[in-house]
Order: structure tokens, then sequence, then C-alpha cells
């Protein structure tokens, strides 16, 4: 196989003998592409094996998964080793070598169900950071048991004290080819210049685990990260759910401002949990187009919506009054939505699948929030208050 790495793939490919590597990498590194590489090389030089890729939904596990499948695909030298007529999709994406080699990808929610009670002789664990330790200490690592196994976590950093730091810890003292750190602009592809326009727009402890790929404490932070997991760690519902009859719908949308995000949310909130059944995020389009898109998902779902209707949304909400009630963010009002967000979440009152641009936004959330991205958690909160957590604020600043 003809690759050329970037020498932090390069690094990660030369501690192919470890039976344990951590790879955390800033968003864009390469650590994809990389990690699909390797399992194909693996699948090749060892016949009979099996090997897992697994993430906190099956979408993310498929992103290394099908990165394999293009590189296979793409390849004439390589392709006729795939056979390509038992390489299945459903239930879960396997590739099938003439080799007798399996990857699957399958997806740790519901307490790691879908890999419990399987073998495999080694697991790659993508963005591992944002799944429960125990999913990886009770459910992966036993998996490679009886097989020797070696494991492979890789992610872009999230939390101090997690499985995946710890083990890094261990390893810079023991092994420390084992651990493999790519900041983003290690990948050639990247402009620099560009990064340091996206720094302007990012917090330190945003560019910190990001862009440098390295842990970062989150001062201030609103949501607490047990609490963010608890509300997607078993839902393994596809999106968008299809409006059921007899179910009572609730929905939010803030407005992109410049060169922020319109992002809408719909809840099923028949009974609690409430269930996120309905998430899109869109920019760049003209107002008269943004209420057509609302006016259709409110009225396919028939639900009770709440549309941030402060500055410029007021142009769509003219548009859109006979579906939607519009909110004026005050300080007030929208203290006492992320109050009502975070207590549905402490609660426990509300559930989602993994939506990593929602967990990123909920997770950096704090108090002093204008050089942060806010629009899914705003869509999030509106939809929650809609739902029924009446705020008293937010009703009196209806209109």
């Amino acid at each position: 196989m003809r690759v050329d790495p970037h020498p932090g793939q390069a690094r990660l490919w030369a501690a192919w003998r470890e039976s344990v590597r951590v790879v955390h990498a800033g968003r864009r590194w390469g650590k994809s592409f990389a990690l699909a590489v390797e399992a194909v090389h693996y699948a090749l030089a060892r016949p009979g094996s099996a090997q897992l890729i697994a993430s906190v939904s099956i979408d993310q596990a498929r992103v290394v998964f099908d990165a394999a499948r293009r590189f296979l695909e793409e390849n004439p030298l390589l392709r006729h080793l795939a056979d390509w007529e038992e390489t299945v999709e459903t239930p879960f994406p396997t590739m099938v070598f003439r080799t007798g080699s399996v990857i699957t990808a399958r997806s740790t929610v519901r307490g790691g169900k879908y890999i419990r009670g399987h073998g495999f002789d080694r697991a790659i664990v993508d963005e591992c950071e944002y799944i429960d330790d125990r999913i990886i200490d009770e459910v992966i690592r036993p998996a490679l048991l009886d097989r020797r196994g070696s494991l492979i976590l890789s992610s872009t950093p999230r939390r101090i004290g997690s499985a995946m730091w710890r083990e890094r810890m261990r390893l810079s003292e023991t092994r420390p080819a084992a651990v493999v750190w790519g900041p983003t602009w290690e990948n050639p592809l990247i402009s620099r210049e560009d990064l340091e326009a996206l720094r302007a727009r990012m917090t330190a402890s945003q560019w910190r685990r990001e862009i440098e790929g390295l842990w970062a404490e989150e001062e201030g932070a609103i949501f607490r990260l047990s609490d963010i997991m608890a509300a997607y760690e078993s839902a393994d519902w596809p999106l968008p759910e299809e409006p059921r009859p007899g179910r009572a719908y609730a929905a939010g949308a803030d407005l992109a401002k410049l060169e922020d995000w319109t992002v809408v949310v719909v809840l099923d909130a028949t009974e609690e949990p409430f269930r996120l059944v309905h998430f899109e995020r869109f920019q760049r389009q003209p107002w008269p187009m943004v209420a057509d898109r609302l006016r259709e998902v409110f009225r396919r779902y028939r639900a009770r919506a709440l549309v941030d209707a402060t500055g410029v949304g007021e142009a769509v909400m003219d548009l859109i009054r006979d579906v939607a009630d519009g909110v004026v963010f005050t300080p007030k009002v929208k203290a006492d939505l992320i109050s009502g967000l975070a207590l549905a979440l402490e609660r426990r009152r509300i559930r989602f699948p993994f939506i990593r641009e929602l967990v990123e936004e909920l997770q950096a959330y704090q108090v002093d929030d204008k050089e942060l991205s806010t629009d899914c958690v705003m869509a999030l909160a509106l939809a929650v208050a809609a739902a029924g957590h009446r705020v008293e604020s937010v009703e009196n600043f209806i209109w």
C-alpha cells in the first residue's frame, strides 16, 4: 500500500506493535484516515482477524469504517482482496476480506449491548472521550482478552481524568512511543492562516482541545459533563423520527446572525424524559427560505414552537406567527432558559442521540457566552421551555 503520511500519522503507524495506543489529536489532523489505513493493513496482514471500530454512535463509528472502505475501493491493487458480496451494511456495517478477516463498526450505546459477547483481535475506539469510561473498561477491554487483542483509544481531548487521559498518563511514563499527540497544524493540507482566523473565534480552552489536541480545564461550565453524557448514552434512535399519531411535540429554533447557524430542535414531549426526534442546522439562507423551512417542520410535527425573535429574528417571526411564538432574549429570559435546560439535564428529563455539535456546545457553554457558539444550546433550551417547563420571564417575553 502506497500512502504518504504526514509526520504524526507516521508516528502512529511506527508504534503498531504496541498493545495499547492513545491518539489525542486536534480536529482535521487526519486520525480517521490513519486509523482506517492501518485497519485495512491489519486485516490483510493477519488472515482471519476480527477488528472492532467502536464509537459513541453508529454514525461516528462509520467515520473510520467508511474511510477504510473508500481506501479499498479507490485502490485497484487492493480492491479485489475484499469480499464485497459478504460485506454488509446492516444491522452493523461489516467488511469481509478474502483473507477471512473482518472489520465491523458498532456503537457503545445501551451499556455496550452490541459489543458484549463478541471477541476481537483489535479494537479501535474512536472519539472515546464521549464514551462512558465503564464501557471501555468493562466491555471493550474484556472483548480483547481471549485473543490477547490490542487497543487504540483515539479522540479529540475532552475530559481530564477520563479513561483515555489516565491511559495516556500511564503510557507516557512506561511506553512513550504508544502515545501519539497531533495538533491540527501537523496536517499539511490545513492552512495556518485559516487556523489563526479560527483562533480569534475560540476560547483558550477550546483552542487547546480542538486545535492543539490537548486536555484543558473547562472553567465556568454551566452544564455538567455527566448530565450531558447521561442524555445520549442510551439514545440510539435514528434522526429524524417521523411524527406519530397521538404524540405531543415541542420545538425550538435559534436563528442565525451573520456567520452563526440556524438550529431547529423538535422534542417528543408526550412524557418524560423528552426525546429529541428532529435536529437540523444550516446557515446563509435568506429569511424567506428560513421561514418556509421552520413552517414546514413545525406543521409536520404539529409542535408548540418557540423561536428566537431577538434583533434580526423579527424578520422571520413576521412570516411564521401562525405556527410559532417569538421569544425576545433579554438577559433575564436567557438566564431562565439556560437554567431550565440545566435542570432538565440534571434531572434526566431529556434524551437525545449523540449529535457532536450539540454535545460540544453544551460542554463548552459558559455564562459569558459572547465568544461561544450557542445556536444548538439555545434551540434546545427553547424546545425544553416549549415542552412545558414554564419559565415566567420567558412567558412574559413571548410575542
